[in-house]
């Protein structure tokens, strides 16, 4: 069935997105798909980013049952390891294909909206796609702050992320991955990244460090942020 993120509270009371079967169901579904001029819209990220980030924000050794397997708190190489020797029998969302999601392994050609989440078109992106919808109404929140807003300095902002890219992986490890992922880059037609020829590993075998982990304390600006992510657990650029 495909599927609509909500948000919804748990048990607890906190705010969580969930799959709202009830508001998007199978019959709405296929209205929206058999509607020629309706936008469905998809955006990916890069398998090897999406890796990544997950990394850093579940391993960074606080405990956190997304982590990896025998990961949490270890180096990044170990999570490559790890995961090369499971062959990527991942169920868990942070992990797995993205292709796994809202059937888009066998529905990808019915979206006319395919997006590459990266940090120097992200924005653009996103208020294209809300024109598009005629949704830049919603655009900005409740006290008029833009909900994508553009980075004051874009250019130093991507080149700090593939720096950051470049020191945790090796080209060797960067292509392990790629190998695990391959059914996403294949559907998604996601090329190699031109980093990883200039990868260099510097961060490949060291360990996270908490020292500068305030996730409990500060609310994080961005989660999927490679760079803030990687400060947090004691890399600097």
């Amino acid at each position: 069935m495909l599927c609509r993120a909500t948000l919804n509270r748990d048990c607890d009371g906190r705010e969580g997105i969930q799959i709202g079967v009830r508001t998007f169901t199978s019959a709405k579904a296929s209205q929206v798909f058999s509607d020629n001029t309706a936008i469905r819209a998809v955006f990916i990220r890069d398998p090897l980013e999406r890796f990544l980030s997950a990394f850093l924000n579940k391993c960074d050794g606080r405990g956190d049952s997304n982590c990896l397997q025998n990961t949490d708190g270890k180096p990044f190489a170990i999570a490559i390891q790890n995961s090369v020797k499971m062959a990527m029998p991942w169920s868990n969302t942070h992990w797995n294909l993205q292709s796994e999601h809202c059937e888009l392994q066998k529905r990808i050609h019915e979206y006319n909206f395919i997006s590459l989440m990266q940090p120097s078109t992200f924005t653009d992106n996103a208020m294209c796609l809300m024109s598009l919808g005629n949704l830049t109404q919603y655009a900005s929140n409740a006290i008029g702050e833009l909900t994508f807003t553009t980075q004051v300095n874009p250019t130093l902002k991507t080149k700090n992320h593939f720096s950051a890219l470049k020191k945790f992986y090796t080209p060797e490890a960067a292509r392990a991955v790629m190998e695990l992922y391959k059914t996403d880059y294949d559907l998604f037609k996601v090329p190699e990244p031109a980093w990883i020829n200039d990868a260099t590993g510097e961060w490949f075998n060291m360990l996270p460090s908490n020292a500068l982990s305030l996730h409990k304390l500060l609310p994080d600006p961005d989660e999927d942020d490679i760079v803030w992510l990687a400060e947090q657990n004691g890399f600097i650029l």
